[in-house]
């Protein structure tokens, strides 16, 4: 019994321990798409890449690997409207990292107190960001990849920042609970400066 349970233990710290992430994101050309995920590890490092296909992802090619040195980050990767320029958040991290080359090289563009949750806007350069610095509370955008923000609502800390819309000024989040256990939909028409919520 004590030999099933040390099996199950290890079994459980492996899967734990082994990382699985992946996302995929937009790209701004016809067909372009990106896949961000875990590629290979090596003597307890593991590797992450950034992968671009250009033909709706039955091809793709490797843009950019980086190490974690042990770690594992959970790392965004968000698509803009500009040809070539993508937006690398890690979650829990004050920094922003943005490449012009797609995804062949990053750099660091501002770092944003509080930072939790980042979401690319309609518009090339745009940001939003949700922050929870007890100085710096609110819903922040960005229309040159974070290099100057503008707070726009100072009490957005109770929301969840998720998506834009297809116009320019329209963004969603997420309120839970709202009423008893339901989840709200907060609409913003004002680049978030007001919110409309309706319950699902």
């Amino acid at each position: 019994m004590k030999r099933l349970f040390s099996y199950i233990l290890l079994c459980l710290l492996i899967f734990w321990i082994k990382p699985g992430y992946s996302q995929i994101s937009r790209g701004a050309d016809t067909a372009e798409i990106y896949l961000h995920c875990f590629w290979h590890a090596n003597n307890l490092h593991y590797f992450y890449s950034i992968l671009r296909s250009i033909n709706n992802g039955r091809e793709f090619s490797i843009q950019y690997t980086y190490d974690t040195h042990g770690s594992e980050p959970n790392p965004t990767l968000t698509g803009d409207s500009a040809s070539g320029a993508l937006i690398l958040d890690y979650a829990g991290s004050d920094s922003l990292k943005v490449s012009f080359d797609f995804g062949s090289t990053f750099e660091t563009r501002f770092v944003f107190p509080g930072k939790q949750w980042i979401v690319g806007g309609c518009v090339s350069g745009e940001l939003y960001y949700e922050s929870n610095d007890v100085n710096y509370p609110g819903l922040y955008r960005s229309v040159n990849f974070g290099s100057i923000t503008t707070l726009m609502n100072s009490n957005f800390a109770m929301n969840s920042l998720m998506e834009v819309g297809a116009l320019p000024g329209e963004v969603y989040s997420v309120v839970w609970p709202y009423v008893w256990d339901t989840i709200g939909l907060a609409f913003s028409i004002d680049y978030g400066c007001s919110f409309i919520t309706s319950i699902i």
